[in-house]
């Protein structure tokens, strides 16, 4: 490899040229470094002499000074999966502001689930919505948009007025199977049951879901907590408003990645939630992908 040559013509006129880095005592400051070449002059008979030719190479750092650099880093934050199911309660005792401030909760929801889906470099997110009170109805695995428009659809005027949480859970649980939901090993399964009453209504046994396992299209706490652990659900049980008891939706709040139940130190139950609050405590629990980490230049030679 050439790092430097040099040339003379016979007018005694010189070029340099430095083809590549060369080697200085001390590589942390700048300095200059003397090259000396040995040059010998004739007269193109027997007369010459020889002198000395040197080159000052100095070694200069870069400065760039204040710059500012836009970098487009959408798509750039790894993968994102995820299954949403949300149920939503329209009982009678639901007024229409409340039930506004429902849906404008789960929109909150999907949006931001969208939002971290955008941000992804490659995902999918599907949707499952169940709406209930004495009976429960529940979708298909929607994509985001397809859910927002159903939860903007409102009450479908079919379930009645009573609270049933056993159908609203044993719906979910019978149309969770069918195809069309994310299948990625890494897919987060995140469930979302939302009412403000105590259970008035049942498939055949007690209200609410009941300790032990329950027959037909009753659902136990069992039978709940095995669907899952079976499919690595995390559920979250939230109560709107004052009169729904802890004890009525701790069944229902169950991390089913790890098998642990509703504890009292942790977010998975949540009662007395105001109304106009409920958007920010779904929108907390949302996952966020991983902080996007890299060096954007070389120490050592400024590069980007």
């Amino acid at each position: 490899e050439t790092v430097a040559s040099l040339t003379i013509d016979t007018a005694g006129d010189y070029h340099f040229t430095l083809s590549a880095p060369i080697d200085h005592p001390v590589n942390s400051v700048e300095d200059v470094l003397s090259l000396g070449f040995t040059v010998i002059a004739s007269d193109g008979t027997n007369n010459s002499a020889p002198g000395t030719l040197t080159i000052n190479v100095e070694d200069d750092s870069p400065n760039v000074g204040d710059q500012t650099i836009d970098l487009d880093v959408s798509g750039a934050g790894g993968s994102f999966y995820a299954n949403v199911m949300i149920t939503m309660d329209y009982s009678g005792s639901m007024s229409d502001s409340d039930i506004t401030d429902m849906e404008t909760a789960a929109i909150a929801l999907l949006n931001q689930f969208n939002t971290t889906l955008n941000g992804a470099g490659d995902g999918d997110v599907k949707v499952m919505i169940t709406k209930f009170a004495s009976s429960a109805e529940t979708s298909e695995w929607l994509t985001i948009d397809e859910a927002l428009d159903l939860v903007d659809a409102g009450n479908p005027g079919t379930i009645g007025r009573s609270t049933n949480y056993d159908d609203a859970l044993y719906q979910l649980m019978d149309s969770y199977p069918e195809s069309g939901g994310v299948t990625h090993d890494d897919a987060l399964n995140l469930s979302y049951f939302m009412s403000d009453g105590e259970p008035t209504e049942n498939n055949g046994g007690d209200d609410g879901i009941s300790a032990g396992s329950a027959t037909g299209t009753e659902v136990g706490q069992n039978d709940w907590e095995g669907f899952l652990v079976d499919n690595q659900i995390t559920s979250y049980a939230l109560g709107m408003g004052s009169s729904v008891s802890d004890t009525a939706l701790k069944p229902i709040g169950f991390d089913g990645v790890t098998g642990e139940q509703e504890t009292d130190n942790s977010t998975l139950v949540q009662t007395n939630i105001d109304f106009d609050s409920l958007t920010d405590v779904l929108v907390a629990t949302t996952p966020e992908l991983p902080a996007l980490e890299g060096k954007l230049f070389d120490s050592v030679n400024g590069q980007i």
